[in-house]
């Protein structure tokens, strides 16, 4: 996914626009599930942590039960844990 290799390049703000305009695209919800998820984790590498949970959010309301939605289940303990610090 070019969005994932600008973001391992340092290209973070260029990956997300990348990443914003695949939603645009309106994929099934498998493959915006998966978007989501590295916009999310984009933004946490950002620290721009309400960005990073709106993202999550839609995750888990897409795509319950999947394994998209326990990595946000996950993510979501990871900014939690970031914001006590």
């Amino acid at each position: 996914m070019k969005g994932r290799i600008l973001a391992a390049l340092g290209r973070q703000v260029f990956s997300a626009k990348i990443l914003q305009a695949g939603l645009l695209l309106e994929p099934d919800e498998g493959t915006e599930a998966r978007i989501r998820l590295e916009l999310a984790r984009l933004y946490i590498a950002r620290k721009e942590y309400i960005s990073a949970r709106q993202q999550l959010s839609t995750i888990r309301k897409i795509r319950p039960g999947s394994v998209e939605e326990i990595e946000a289940s996950k993510l979501m303990d990871l900014i939690k844990k970031n914001l006590e610090l």
